[in-house]
């Protein structure tokens, strides 16, 4: 009886050792497993790094791309701190419109309004969209039939006009609007006035309207167009 008891025991101790030893090799292979993981998400994110600090402009394109825009605003800044150029930071404000966050249309937007480059970026900017939209006949016809001015500065300053006014700065607004208008006489259609002046009327903005209204009669008060008293009127 004994030995049948012994024979068990050393049975179930031998079976029970080689448990422990699959068990401590299982845990070693697993800890071996997860070194290594941790070992290459963390050469992923150092490399990661590394690609978003040397090669910003070209992380903004890939977020673009993608239209992960509030990604593609810190890269275009990054990438701007790096030139301090103006076609860097007028991609900042067109990456920021496109997040639809005022808030950076205003802080990216002011650094581009009061760069020494932003009468040079908007010429640039203006002669590839006059030929890209020259070979489409759909807005030309457009263009021609509303007689509008295909002008970057129209479309920037209206939008940083539109992003400084939802911040509660109706100054600003006005500032951008007006620097927008800055190499026009008269007031032609599509510009940043417009803009925010629809922006004012949507908000259903009583004090909005007479701000701007004022604005208006002091720098076109002699304007007398048909699309000038359109939009004079919308603030009444």
């Amino acid at each position: 009886m004994n030995n049948n008891l012994n024979f068990k025991q050393l049975l179930f101790q031998s079976l029970y050792d080689k448990i422990n030893k699959i068990m401590s090799s299982s845990k070693i292979i697993l800890k071996s497993a997860l070194i290594t993981l941790v070992t290459l998400i963390g050469a992923a994110l150092v490399a990661f790094a590394v690609l978003s600090l040397a090669f910003p402009s070209a992380m903004a394109k890939m977020c673009e791309k993608t239209n992960n825009y509030s990604f593609a605003v810190r890269y275009a800044a990054l990438s701007y701190t790096y030139s301090g150029d103006g076609e860097d930071v007028a991609r900042c404000v067109e990456n920021a419109i496109s997040s639809g966050k005022s808030s950076l249309v205003v802080k990216y937007g002011g650094k581009f309004l009061s760069h020494p480059q932003f009468s040079e970026v908007c010429d640039k900017k203006t002669e590839e969209w006059q030929r890209a939209f020259s070979g489409n006949a759909d807005i030309g016809q457009q263009v021609e039939e509303r007689n509008l001015v295909l002008d970057y500065r129209f479309y920037i300053c209206g939008e940083i006009a539109v992003a400084r006014y939802t911040r509660g700065d109706m100054n600003g607004a006005l500032e951008a609007a007006e620097k927008g208008c800055e190499n026009y006489t008269g007031f032609p259609a599509g510009n940043p006035y417009v803009q925010l002046a629809l922006k004012v009327v949507a908000e259903n903005d009583a004090q909005g309207k007479a701000e701007l209204k004022s604005a208006l009669d002091e720098k076109f008060g002699s304007e007398t167009g048909e699309y000038f008293t359109g939009v004079y009127d919308l603030m009444k």
